[in-house]
C-alpha cells in the first residue's frame, strides 16, 4: 500500500509546525499599537484611537489564538492516513497509535535528545485526537 515516507511526513508537518511558529505573538504587535495610543497622553488621540486599536487587538488575539478548524482537521486527516495506509514492516500489521508508526521507523523517528517532531506539530496533533509521546517531541 502506498503511504507518506516518513521523509515525506516530516517535510508536512514542518511546514505545519513552521505556520504555528510564524502566528505565535501576533497579537501582542496589535496590543503594542494600542498601548502606543494610552501612553500617548493626549485627550484627543486617545479618545479617537483607543477603543478601534484595542478592538483590533482583541480581534486579533482571537484569531491567532488556536489554529483554524481545517488546519486542525488536515493534522486529523494525516495521522489517519497513516494509520490506515502504513503497516508494520515485519508484521504486515496496521498501526493503531501514530508513536507506533514513529517506534517502527527508528531511524526516522529516534527518541530522546534527536527527536524530530516539533512540539508545535504535536500540539496540533494533539487538537486532532492523536496524541505523540514526548519522547518523538523536539
Amino acid at each position: 500500500m502506498a503511504f507518506l515516507t516518513p521523509a515525506q511526513y516530516k517535510r508536512i508537518i514542518n511546514n505545519y509546525a513552521d505556520a504555528q511558529v510564524q502566528v505565535q505573538g501576533v497579537a501582542d504587535y496589535y496590543y503594542d499599537a494600542a498601548y502606543e495610543v494610552v501612553i500617548l497622553q493626549a485627550f484627543d488621540p486617545e479618545i479617537d484611537l483607543l477603543q478601534p486599536f484595542y478592538q483590533a487587538y482583541l480581534g486579533a488575539n482571537t484569531a491567532y489564538s488556536s489554529p483554524p478548524s481545517a488546519v486542525v482537521n488536515a493534522v486529523k486527516t494525516l495521522q489517519e492516513h497513516i494509520l490506515r495506509r502504513a503497516a508494520d514492516k515485519d508484521t504486515g500489521v496496521r498501526f493503531t497509535s501514530i508513536n507506533d508508526w514513529f517506534a517502527d521507523e527508528p531511524t526516522h523517528f529516534p527518541t530522546g535528545v534527536s527527536a524530530l517532531i516539533p512540539q508545535q506539530f504535536a500540539d496540533l496533533s494533539e487538537q486532532a485526537g492523536h496524541t505523540i509521546e514526548s519522547t518523538y517531541i523536539d
